[in-house]
């Protein structure tokens, strides 16, 4: 299954690349770029945060960030029926 959603997190990469008008490359070295900053944190929490999502190298590709952030999203609309329409 994570095979399937990371290759939707590919097809999501290319659909904003065709959005914006730039390269499959710049898309992923921006999102690349933001996920660094983001891994330099000092909060504990933030740490934390990164050490849940789920990666089969030593860190957590650009994909299976996505991915895991995607899963995060529709668990937690799953999660709150009530209060998210």
């Amino acid at each position: 299954m994570l095979k399937m959603n990371t290759k939707k997190a590919t097809w999501s990469l290319e659909e904003v690349a065709k959005k914006e008008g730039v390269s499959v490359f710049e898309v992923r070295r921006e999102i690349a770029n933001a996920l660094e900053e983001g891994k330099r944190s000092s909060d504990p929490a933030v740490q934390a945060a990164w050490a849940r999502i789920p990666h089969a190298g030593e860190e957590p590709t650009v994909e299976e960030v996505i991915t895991y952030l995607a899963s995060e999203v529709k668990n937690s609309k799953h999660n709150h029926r009530g209060i998210v329409s």
